[in-house]
């Protein structure tokens, strides 16, 4: 209702199908039943990108439903990169991922092939007539990204799968950034020569503000993930079991109202004290199903 009643009823919808697609098909039903999870999920980020469009103009264009296309093949390549390198988590935690259902290198090979389509999208016709600077920036993304997976279908590892998660990243960015920064110059041309020409500025091409809002959301998400250095979860399950058993000193916490409590007081009681860091973007499979054991005992 809000997105209709601030932008148009387009936004809306597109909104809403992103939000359902995410919350409900993807998480609550498709997350823990099939492997097809993350690439029915990926329509979530399409309807993401169709929103942004719609804001600018309700009829959706070719280029809004071209870069909506291309962020569904990314998605798969993108994820099964990742769960890949966190492969044994999504095992012990029983979710269904295709690196968990198929050889290491057909796997890798499903990856190789996704990405391939991915590129081929973000070079046609109607997102190309975007700019000369989205042009150049897809290019180099795409390249490297087909690159990397290339790689990792020649040595499925978990090195090259992280280095095919980053890649992702990257081309993602490239992307947006190339988007953003083709709409920008044209912008600044177009005001020249309205200066120097009286050009009517309504007769300018307005590919660009398509992309432009999901391109600033997604490219603020994609940046820090992708410079995060990578956190082997072995060895952090290593470390964690290192430390059971250990003495401790006193500590003094503040709990939900704001009371002080101190260690000592729970001496002699059952106490969980856990110290949490995680580059996760969701929740930790491992960690959670260990909290779950710990409450059960």
């Amino acid at each position: 209702g809000l997105a209709a009643a601030a932008l148009n009823a387009m936004v809306a919808v597109q909104v809403f199908l992103g939000a359902f697609t995410y919350g409900y098909i993807y998480t609550s039903w498709l997350k823990r039943r099939t492997w097809l999870n993350i690439v029915i999920g990926g329509l979530a980020g399409s309807f993401a990108a169709l929103a942004g469009s719609a804001a600018v103009d309700p009829t959706l264009p070719a280029v809004a439903w071209v870069f909506a296309a291309a962020l569904f093949f990314w998605t798969p390549p993108h994820f099964w990169s990742l769960a890949y390198y966190n492969k044994r988590d999504y095992e012990r935690a029983g979710i269904p991922m295709l690196p968990n259902l198929l050889p290491d290198r057909v796997m890798a090979g499903v990856i190789l092939a996704h990405t391939v389509v991915l590129v081929a999208l973000t070079l046609l016709p109607p997102l190309l007539a975007t700019g000369w600077l989205y042009g150049v920036c897809a290019v180099i993304g795409g390249a490297h990204f087909i690159k990397t997976s290339a790689t990792f279908v020649r040595s499925p590892t978990r090195a090259n799968a992280y280095a095919n998660f980053h890649a992702s990243l990257w081309q993602l960015g490239l992307l947006l950034a190339g988007a953003i920064g083709s709409g920008l110059v044209a912008d600044w041309f177009a005001v020249y020569a309205m200066r120097r020409d009286s050009f009517n500025r309504r007769q300018m091409p307005r590919r660009w503000p398509h992309l432009l809002l999901p391109g600033l959301l997604a490219l603020a998400g994609a940046i820090p993930s992708a410079v995060a250095d990578p956190i082997d979860p072995d060895e952090a399950f290593r470390l964690s079991q290192a430390a059971v058993g250990r003495t401790i000193g006193d500590y003094r916490f503040t709990d939900q109202d704001k009371r002080p409590l101190d260690l000592a007081a729970l001496r002699g009681r059952p106490l969980i004290v856990s110290y949490i860091y995680t580059s996760c973007a969701f929740v930790c499979p491992t960690l959670t199903m260990s909290l779950a054991r710990s409450v059960e005992m």
